[in-house]
């Protein structure tokens, strides 16, 4: 379990207390500000309600969506030991398929997940849900109703495939039918509100909409589900997006009698009561504007609502909503006189904080004294090109009148509107597609011939294109925070300070169209003097096995007995090779390997594999090799096979200077030895018998296929006309210290999820097999679309499509891209929606941000900027780097000992520092500097609401509120008269001295 920071514990210790008490309403929300480990929290209440048990803690984690919800069960699972925690999760994600599932085998956790818009039918924008569903209904209906069945032909197979086959495969998956046929009778009656068995004939009988009966039926399912769970805690991450689950809370309510699964979800069922655990950084709206109040209610009435529902509803719920409203009230009038500091307004925070502190715990950076930022953005100049006029005076043409007031702002911020909003938008669908002379168009054409209009006939992304020229979005992988040995090569040009960026958009047609235009961009600099077709480019292999490539194999084999033997690491000075020679010079003195000259000179393969049979046989090693190269690559593969195999069961005899010079290169720059030397830091058992596939795997199918394009060939070959590709990917593993950019990589992988032994190998691999998907663009005329790779820079809206090395496409999920974009490689620039707003990180490798649309509440900004400003992000590890730059010990990672030194020597009583909040951390932002536009005005506006909101909690007419408060009180002043419900922090403030800031360098 992941070691947490005396904050954390704080919180955990107040939420445990309340979850556990045997009188109080067992409700507790942890609203932490984005990125401070509410998920870490919430493990360790689990920790602590685990202890004393002789049953399973049975816990329902329900969220938005499902890629927030296997990243965060798996963070929760690391409760237990990493070998028991699959026995512990159920993979059913839907409420009405539990009855007829077998709970996790785990003899003291069995953790759930679901979202309400799978599992709570009520909620869902489908009636009929999905065909296991309904296999599972026509299973237990047969059994419970089947005259039902008899007088509906195919009620539930309708427009499912082989539904004979499915409804097979369900018979046999489904256990104890009787008791799920049962507790679904009961539910039904329920649901139906009849009480005979024949009066629910009659009924359904009575009712002609099918989807309607099956909608119901689920419904039923689903309560005998929450029923048969009963759950001891259920936790609503990020409920804010399905808050309206709270309005079942109260005895009679007509929402409860509505929806009993949902009440049932909240209040649990007859006497049993069990824990709500509330996450959420935003739980209620922490700033609403003078439109949002009179609309919506706003602020104001959420927080409070908020407030009753954690106190347990019914009176004592609502006299204390009372009690806080009276404080908050007395608070505001202090504020509005601009006297935030009175006797009277710290009095009404006293009593506020000795009434919530029960419900809630809050804890914000801006607590800590190094926590609080200018927020410094970056303007790029977005000059507006003549040729943008053109566009827009095509796309205004086209649009239908009642859309025309859309049109600047999708021009100005979607690139060639015309060809990229796509049919999801009205405003495309109704508008008049034509194509005049003079009408500026990105053709299937100008795809085939690499060319793009010049100057680009966008602000915004021509900025982008100059933020990040190709030279910068080229590199294979960024470089490592903290180098082994100096950069060089293209690496060196970029600098460490090269970094992925991150770009939000209010629009969904953004992501696409410019994920795909830096892409090309990048394929035009690189790809246009290749000679190669458009279409050709994706199904060109340079890194196939043959049998004539051993030499290709060898690079990517992690040889045991080389990564045993060899470590950059220990080379007293920058001379990596002559170290290396010397250690390979003692190896083979210890295995009794002569060292004699000869006429000829092996290559390196044949040495490569005469070495690991020098001590020992392993077998394992060509099995595994079968098993992960055979699958693709049969024929050549096998003969390459037994040709490595041969040459392995050859004596090695004696190595000459030449060859030892070969195997100390081969040692630095093969990058499967790095993958394996990498890995074996972190998981000493890498390259034995049990760990070596992972690992193969890791770099065989893993980099190599990443590696396996003719973009790759190109950068890498660029300026090296007589170079071999295989020569040039080893010259960059030097010049980009791959290794010590994969150290950094798995230590990060261990602290943020902790990912360990051969997870490591296995996420490795996974993130590096997602890089491409496309995008499509409209012709002004006709109806014949066109794709657009994406690679160095994707979109992220929702489930996407990716191509695979076939040229097939399949779906892959927001998880998947986000596990991509959080590792040192392709893709460096994600741009997305709000999807990725909330709830995700993408902090690991990525300390950049832009807004390419601000949005218009300072809370958004602060979520957007909240998923790269988290626990031991890029830019923290950035600054810890500058300050140890003394020589680390040679026998364990450097990352490992630094996080030591950290923790030892910079930590201070909070834990916020130096992990959430450390000087000269800094997270960088930009916005786009459109002539003309508000942006630069809005984002002053916006950074001052930023930390001004945090005194209009509880207040009605925020907005108002705020702009009396603008420019007459200062972000100290803030941070001293703010509402604290952080436990650790209170309990701090009582005690007396503050915390010290600590220093940006060494004394």
């Amino acid at each position: 379990m992941q070691q947490l920071m005396p904050f954390q514990e704080a919180t955990a210790a107040a939420g445990l207390r309340t979850l556990q008490h045997p009188t109080g309403p067992r409700r507790f929300l942890v609203a932490d500000e984005v990125g401070l480990g509410k998920t870490v929290v919430a493990q360790r209440i689990l920790h602590g309600m685990l202890e004393g048990r002789s049953t399973p803690l049975v816990v329902l984690y329900v969220c938005s969506n499902l890629a927030i919800a296997y990243q965060n069960v798996q963070r929760l699972a690391a409760v237990l030991p990493e070998e028991e925690r699959e026995q512990a999760c159920c993979d059913v994600d839907r409420l009405s398929l539990l009855p007829s599932t077998q709970p996790p085998s785990h003899p003291r956790l069995h953790l759930y997940s679901l979202t309400p818009h799978t599992s709570l039918p009520q909620w869902s924008g489908s009636r009929g849900g999905i065909w296991v569903e309904r296999a599972l209904l026509e299973i237990l209906v047969e059994r419970i109703a089947p005259e039902f069945l008899a007088g509906r032909p195919e009620p539930f197979s309708r427009g499912v495939k082989d539904w004979k086959q499915k409804l097979a495969w369900m018979r046999g998956s489904v256990t104890s039918v009787d008791k799920v046929s049962a507790a679904l009778l009961e539910e039904l009656f329920a649901e139906f509100k009849v009480d005979s068995r024949q009066r629910l004939l009659e009924v359904l009988k009575a009712t002609q909409d099918e989807l309607a009966i099956i909608m119901s039926m689920r419904n039923a399912l689903a309560s005998a589900g929450i029923r048969e769970l009963r759950p001891d805690l259920v936790i609503l991450d990020e409920f804010q997006k399905f808050r309206d689950l709270l309005s079942v809370d109260g005895t009679g309510s007509e929402k409860q009698e509505e929806d009993r699964v949902a009440a049932r979800l909240i209040r649990g069922h007859g006497k049993h009561r069990h824990g709500l655990l509330l996450l959420s950084a935003t739980p209620y709206r922490l700033f609403t504007r003078r439109w949002e109040d009179a609309s919506e209610g706003g602020h104001h009435a959420d927080f409070f609502e908020l407030i009753e529902f954690l106190a347990g509803g019914h009176e004592h719920g609502r006299e204390l909503r009372r009690e806080c409203e009276r404080h908050f009230v007395r608070l505001g009038e202090a504020l509005r006189r601009g006297e935030p500091g009175a006797p009277e307004a710290g009095e009404a925070r006293r009593q506020l904080t000795t009434r919530l502190a029960a419900l809630m715990a809050r804890t914000e950076r801006a607590l800590h004294p190094a926590g609080w930022e200018e927020h410094q953005t970056e303007p790029l100049p977005a000059g507006i090109p003549s040729t943008a006029f053109q566009v827009y005076r095509h796309f205004v043409g086209c649009l239908a009148e009642d859309h025309k007031s859309w049109a600047v702002p999708y021009w100005n911020s979607i690139p060639l509107p015309m060809q990229t909003l796509g049919s999801r938008y009205q405003a495309w669908q109704k508008a008049t597609r034509r194509a005049r002379p003079g009408d500026l168009e990105f053709t299937q054409a100008d795809r085939d011939a690499f060319q793009l209009q010049e100057p680009l006939p966008h602000a915004r992304l021509a900025a982008l294109f100059g933020k990040l020229p190709p030279s910068r979005l080229a590199l294979p992988w960024l470089a490592p925070s903290k180098p082994w040995w100096p950069l060089s090569g293209q690496w060196k040009d970029a600098g460490t300070d090269m970094d992925k960026l991150l770009a939000f958009s209010r629009f969904r047609a953004v992501p696409h169209a410019v994920a795909a235009l830096l892409s090309f961009q990048l394929e035009r600099h690189f790809l246009a003097q290749q000679g190669l077709a458009y279409e050709a480019v994706s199904q060109r292999r340079l890194l196939t096995l043959r049998r004539d490539r051993l030499g290709l194999l060898a690079l990517f084999h992690p040889s045991p007995w080389l990564i045993e033997n060899t470590d950059p690491r220990q080379a007293q000075d920058e001379d990596l090779r002559g170290s290396l020679r010397q250690q390979l010079r003692e190896a083979l003195a210890r295995a009794r390997v002569p060292m004699r000259d000869h006429a000829s000179t092996r290559p390196p393969w044949s040495l490569v594999a005469r070495l690991d049979r020098l001590e020992s046989a392993r077998p394992w090693i060509r099995k595994a090799w079968e098993k992960i190269a055979l699958k693709d690559e049969a024929s050549e593969a096998s003969a390459a096979l037994d040709q490595w195999q041969h040459e392995a069961g050859l004596q090695l005899g004696p190595i000459s200077d030449r060859e030892l010079d070969s195997l100390a290169d081969w040692a630095l720059t093969a990058p499967g030895i790095v993958v394996g030397r990498a890995l074996r830091r972190h998981w000493p058992q890498a390259v034995g018998k049990d760990g070596f596939a992972s690992t193969l795997s890791a770099s065989w199918k893993g980099l190599r296929s990443y590696l396996d394009h003719p973009l790759f060939a190109a950068i890498l070959q660029a300026g090296q006309d007589h170079e071999g590709f295989p020569h040039a990917i080893r010259r960059a593993v030097e010049a980009g210290n791959l290794e010590s950019v994969l150290d950094e990589h798995f230590w990060v992988l261990g602290v943020l999820s902790g990912t360990s032994g051969d997870e490591l190998a296995s996420s490795l691999e996974a993130g590096l097999r997602v890089h491409t998907s496309n995008a499509y663009f409209h012709p002004l005329q006709g109806e014949r679309t066109f794709s657009l790779r994406c690679h160095v820079a994707l979109p992220m809206t929702e489930a996407r499509m990716q191509v695979e090395e076939d040229g097939t496409e399949r779906s892959f999920r927001p998880d998947e891209l986000r596990k991509a974009f959080n590792t040192p490689f392709w893709p460096h620039v994600l741009v997305s929606t709000s999807v990725g707003q909330e709830g995700l990180d993408f902090h690991a490798w990525c300390s950049s941000i832009l807004h390419w649309d601000l949005p218009t509440n300072p809370i958004d900004l602060e979520q957007r900027e909240g998923r790269i400003r988290r626990f031991a992000g890029r830019a923290i590890r950035r600054a810890l780097a500058e300050r140890f730059t003394e020589h680390e010990p040679k026998d364990m990672s450097p990352w490992v000992f630094h996080a030591g030194q950290a923790q030892q020597q910079l930590a201070d009583a909070s834990g916020l520092c130096p992990w959430w909040v450390y000087p000269g951390a800094t997270v960088h932002r930009y916005i786009l500097d459109v002539p003309l536009s508000e942006e630069s005005a809005r984002l002053a506006s916006l950074k001052e609401e930023r930390w001004l909101y945090r005194l209009a909690l509880g207040q009605p007419n925020q907005e108002d509120l705020i702009q009396m408060l603008m420019g007459r009180i200062s972000p100290s002043e803030v941070q001293d008269v703010m509402l604290c419900l952080s436990p650790w922090f209170l309990e701090k403030r009582s005690q007396g001295p503050a915390i010290p800031v600590p220093p940006e360098s060494p004394p």
